[in-house]
């Protein structure tokens, strides 16, 4: 898969573009706040349905317009040449592939696959619980079609049961125990995808990271839940997720909140054994961080036979020369987009095309 060319209108800083791409690399060079950033989130949010930076559709849209216009022309290995639209306004998002209404999100991740490292990313070791989740429940989407419509009844339930404890009675205890019904399904069902596939990734960023560090270090990974202390295997997890939440259910009250489940489980990284948080450098962990990522590339190829478009926002220049070669050896056959302010950093290719961004005007540069 790979975009053959994106048109912008009203789109953040940027009131007008037309780009042609390379199918490999695509090099966008700028200052700080030129619009490098918007333009590959605008690719991110168009065949992904989802913007690696927010989620307020408003502030999308340039001021003094009402509305943005996005609009894709990609080869697909499934779809001949297919057209995706997104329009923006005020009101929400409408997404078409050629002129029919896209009604998911997950319509856009079985079609396409989109990796997006950014700076933030770099922190997904010593970041909050809540980062190294949605990493994973991101990738999982991505991954497995099934997992989101889990992922969504998952997260329906738990807003309806934090809103029945904030005014809680004894009279409501029919409608919590349906509620704590729903999410022990939805949610054993969520940390068995989340076992599975943070094994798969474990095994492959523990290749890349041995890479990265010649044979120097190892790392592993963990998934860390509360619901799994005592258990022996995924046939139990129900069991001790209906425990646990029958355990909790006194101090939920209390709380007003849901304290356990897999919306507060966790990721845990190691470096040779011990806790990469605790005793990995600021440069040992990035490398895990890159090692994730670049492991995700790899799976999505292995999953879905589909080489993933990939966006690098202003990673290079954070990274040395061993974590780039890292980065240049994720790229495979994928079509790529590097943002930075300089080339000294950034692969070279015969076919690649670099594009000048300055005040949210986007300029094909020639050799």
């Amino acid at each position: 898969m790979h975009v053959i060319s994106m048109s912008l209108d009203a789109f953040r800083n940027i009131s007008a573009a037309r780009l042609e791409f390379s199918p490999h690399l695509n090099i966008l060079l700028g200052d700080n706040g030129q619009g490098k950033t918007n333009t590959i989130e605008a690719l991110c949010l168009a065949l992904s349905g989802k913007s690696p930076r927010e989620s307020t559709g408003e502030n999308f849209i340039m001021k003094g317009r009402d509305r943005s216009v996005i609009v894709c022309d990609v080869k697909s290995d499934d779809l001949t040449d297919p057209r995706v639209s997104l329009t923006i306004t005020r009101e929400g998002k409408k997404h078409t592939l050629n002129d029919s209404r896209i009604r998911s999100r997950q319509s856009l991740l079985d079609m396409f696959s989109v990796v997006f490292f950014g700076p933030d990313d770099l922190r997904l070791v010593k970041d909050s619980p809540q980062v190294r989740r949605d990493f994973l429940n991101e990738a999982i989407c991505c991954l497995y079609p099934g997992y989101t419509a889990v992922l969504s009844e998952y997260s329906r339930t738990l807003r309806q049961r934090g809103t029945l404890l904030k005014d809680y009675s004894p009279s409501a205890l029919p409608l919590l125990e349906v509620y704590d019904d729903t999410l022990v399904k939805t949610g054993s069902t969520l940390i068995k995808y989340r076992i599975r596939t943070l094994k798969q990734l474990g095994n492959l960023a523990a290749a890349r990271y041995e890479a990265i560090s010649g044979g120097r270090e190892r790392i592993s990974v963990s998934y860390i839940s509360d619901i799994l202390k005592s258990a022996a295997s995924s046939d139990e997890i129900e069991g001790l997720y209906a425990s646990a939440l029958r355990e909790a259910r006194r101090n939920d009250i209390y709380m007003k909140t849901t304290t356990v489940g897999a919306h507060r489980d966790d990721i845990s990284f190691f470096l040779d054994a011990s806790p990469a948080r605790k005793f990995a450098s600021q440069g040992q962990q990035r490398s895990i961080a890159l090692s994730m990522k670049t492991a995700l590339t790899d799976l999505i190829r292995e999953v879905k036979h589909q080489d993933p478009l990939i966006l690098l926002d202003d990673v290079m220049s954070e990274l040395d020369r061993g974590r780039r070669d890292a980065i240049a050896g994720m790229l495979g056959g994928s079509q790529v987009f590097i943002t930075g302010s300089g080339v000294d950093f950034i692969p070279s290719g015969d076919d690649a095309r670099t594009f000048r961004v300055q005040t949210g005007n986007i300029t094909q540069e020639t050799v």
